[in-house]
């Protein structure tokens, strides 16, 4: 049985690469892990993933040594804002090479940034599609913005330059509006930036009846940087957030997704300050405007209410005066006839008190003495019936002009009795 030994299997295989892969070749990978060595070369590992999906179709070494590093590097910095890192995909010129000890490995003769320019706008693009199919581009532009909001829900990083100055703006505006900010932190760069921020906008939106607005900020980056507000997780938590959404990324190139979704963008977060001292700014000059409106209608309306009010009076007492002097005639007769009433009423009743005391004078005791009655009182009590009195009594007698006693000797009843 023939054998090969492990260098001449290896030997084999280094010849076959050198004869298919005869110059330099351009391969499109994401570097997964990436580290600069004690030499200066950059020492990279290069992988393939399935699309959507974090599975891994392939991987590589590749090297650059440190006599291109620092070319390939101040190039791709100067082109993208962004040094190499892991988390890139980039297109790189390689030769592939093979040794029996080391392996295979390739070697990066140059990296072409514009294709990473190129695929970070490619994947916007199909980002930006997405969410127009699925009607989420104007679903939080739809929401109606707060008059004077002050209550402030902030998604971004704490230790953010844009955060810091933020908050400084709204704390020195030179009103002195108060504003009540609460920072949900997140991540707002790097491979984990855009993950954290939705989850910051999930966190915010529970606490939705807290807060008048959402803000998300940072200070400012390069494209590459600045990728992680393009990403679709991050557009779709704009867009189904609850309250509105303002954007203040620090941004000089076109609109980010994140700008496209929100409810309205700012170009840096200082200008986001702006907008909402300027909010409340304009709410007090309408509401200042408003009193002044309902002062002056008050200050006329109760001018024309005093004008009519002396009208009313003047018609009053016009009419008052007539009517006394319409009825002034009328009100004599009826003095005068209360008069005459009252003097027939008086005279009639003098003379019926008249004809009583007549009467009365008639029918007192002197009258009907003087006409030659006579009172008998037996005891002191008057004897009016035969009843009264026994044999033997002692009678008092009154006349007009005097008095008798006398003993009864004999009682007759009438009628013979």
């Amino acid at each position: 049985m023939d054998a090969l030994s492990l260098t001449e299997l290896l030997s084999t295989v280094r010849a076959a690469i050198e004869s298919v892969f005869l110059g330099p070749c351009w391969v499109v990978a994401e570097i997964s892990e990436g580290r600069v060595g004690p030499k200066g070369h950059y020492y990279m590992e290069l992988v393939e993933k399935q699309a959507d999906s974090r599975s891994i179709l392939a991987k590589a070494r590749a090297n650059i040594w440190s006599s291109r590093y620092r070319p390939i590097s101040e190039k791709f910095l100067a082109a993208t804002g962004e040094p190499i890192r892991p988390g890139m995909k980039i297109l790189l010129l390689v030769t592939v090479e093979f040794h029996e000890v080391y392996g295979f490995a390739l070697n990066v003769l140059d990296v072409d940034p514009a294709y990473t320019l190129g695929e970070l706008a490619l994947a916007r693009k199909r980002v930006i599609e997405r969410l127009t199919k699925e009607g989420l581009i104007e679903r939080n532009r739809r929401l109606t913005l707060p008059v004077a909001g002050y209550r402030i829900a902030v998604v971004s990083s704490s230790a953010a330059a844009g955060y810091g100055d933020f908050k400084h703006h709204l704390e020195t505006n030179p009103w002195q509006y108060r504003f009540e900010c609460t920072l949900f932190p997140a991540l707002v760069q790097g491979d984990s930036a855009a993950e954290s921020i939705a989850r910051a906008f999930a966190a915010a939106g529970v606490h939705a009846g807290n807060f008048d607005y959402v803000v998300l900020l940072r200070g400012g980056g390069s494209q590459i940087d600045m990728a992680c507000f393009d990403d679709y997780g991050v557009a779709v938590a704009i867009a189904n957030c609850p309250l509105p959404v303002i954007t203040g990324i620090g941004h000089e190139r076109d609109e980010s997704v994140a700008d496209m979704v929100a409810a309205l963008h700012m170009k840096t977060p200082t200008a986001v300050a702006d907008y909402l001292v300027g909010e409340l700014r304009e709410f007090e000059d309408r509401l200042v405007a408003a009193w002044q409106r309902l002062a002056a209608l008050s200050s006329i309306a109760l001018k024309h209410a005093a004008e009519r009010l002396d009208s009313v009076n003047s018609a009053l007492a016009r009419s008052a005066a007539g009517a006394l002097t319409r009825n002034s005639s009328q009100i004599d007769q009826l003095a005068l006839r209360a008069e005459t009433a009252a003097k027939s009423q008086i005279e009639r009743a003098e003379a019926r008190l008249a004809q009583l005391e007549q009467a009365l004078r008639l029918l007192s005791p002197e009258s009907v003495l003087r006409r030659g009655y006579s009172i008998v009182r037996r005891n002191g009590r008057s004897v009016r019936q035969y009843s009264d009195v026994s044999l033997g009594d002692e009678l008092n007698i009154r006349l007009y002009d005097g008095m008798l006693t006398a003993i009864v000797e004999g009682i007759e009843q009438n009628g013979g009795a």
